[in-house]
């Protein structure tokens, strides 16, 4: 159990940077993606910071894509 429990914990880490690079690619504010993820708008923008690159990727993916209504 305690396993599975920090596995899951790890992917959550793992995933959080591309989460929070999609949302500001979408135009969500810090304090909204903070807001949604149970954090603070500072660690959001530390990072979004510490990812340019997976930030540029989200924005090219997003203008690339269009959107549904």
């Amino acid at each position: 159990m305690a396993g599975t429990i920090r596995r899951a914990a790890e992917a959550i880490k793992l995933a959080t940077p591309g989460i929070i690079c999609r949302a500001t690619a979408d135009g969500m504010t810090p304090n909204e993606i903070a807001r949604e993820l149970g954090t603070t708008g500072s660690c959001v923008r530390r990072i979004v910071r510490e990812n340019p690159a997976m930030l540029a990727a989200a924005k090219k993916a997003h203008t690339a894509t269009p959107a549904i209504d």
